[in-house]
């Protein structure tokens, strides 16, 4: 039996983990995938926050992708 705090413990550092990935790469890239891994473990019942939390930190990194995408658009 694994206690549900080591669920939660091990989805943090997975999504920390990954997030190290885009660290000197393209910011665009996480601002999508980690709101979107963070749903997904909170989904299964591995990270135990508020489903508030989820819905936020998703609303927010679409919101600057949306900002960051408007420079592109600039000739």
């Amino acid at each position: 039996w694994i206690p549900r705090s080591a669920y939660h413990w091990a989805a943090v550092f997975l999504l920390v983990g990954f997030s190290w990935t885009f660290g000197r790469g393209e910011v665009r890239g996480a601002l999508l995938t980690i709101p979107i891994l963070a749903g997904l473990l909170w989904l299964i019942g591995w990270l135990d926050i508020s489903w508030m939390l989820v819905g936020v930190i998703l609303v927010l990194g679409i919101m600057v992708y949306m900002r960051l995408s408007e420079d592109d658009l600039r000739y």
